[in-house]
């Protein structure tokens, strides 16, 4: 059983942000899981929607198994707009490692 079958949780649609980024820097053309998971394209690059949180969790599963990247969501988190999730976010961007970041947040 998936996170998706026992979850219908919503999350703002700002949690794709960063996900279009990431699968063309490794050359992953998202559409055919979009499609599987039900997720509408239009929101990795729009503000406004909703998505379950079972099924963003089980595509970023997804694309790390089949492309052999275990570190797909990080690389997500990485092109996601620091200033939309807060302080620690961009202290994280500004600085060289995450230790840097905590010792002067």
């Amino acid at each position: 059983m998936t996170f998706n079958q026992c979850s219908a949780l919503l999350a703002d649609s700002d949690y794709l942000l960063g996900l279009d980024e990431a699968a063309n820097q490794l050359s992953i053309d998202l559409s055919p899981l979009l499609t599987h998971f039900d997720i509408d394209p239009k929101l990795l690059t729009k503000s406004g929607g909703h998505i379950e949180m079972g099924k963003y969790s089980d595509l970023l599963e997804m694309v790390a198994e089949i492309y052999n990247v275990p570190y797909f969501g990080f690389l997500v988190g990485k092109h996601k707009p620091a200033l939309e999730f807060g302080l620690l976010t961009r202290l994280l961007k500004l600085s060289p490692d995450a230790g840097t970041a905590l010792l002067y947040g």
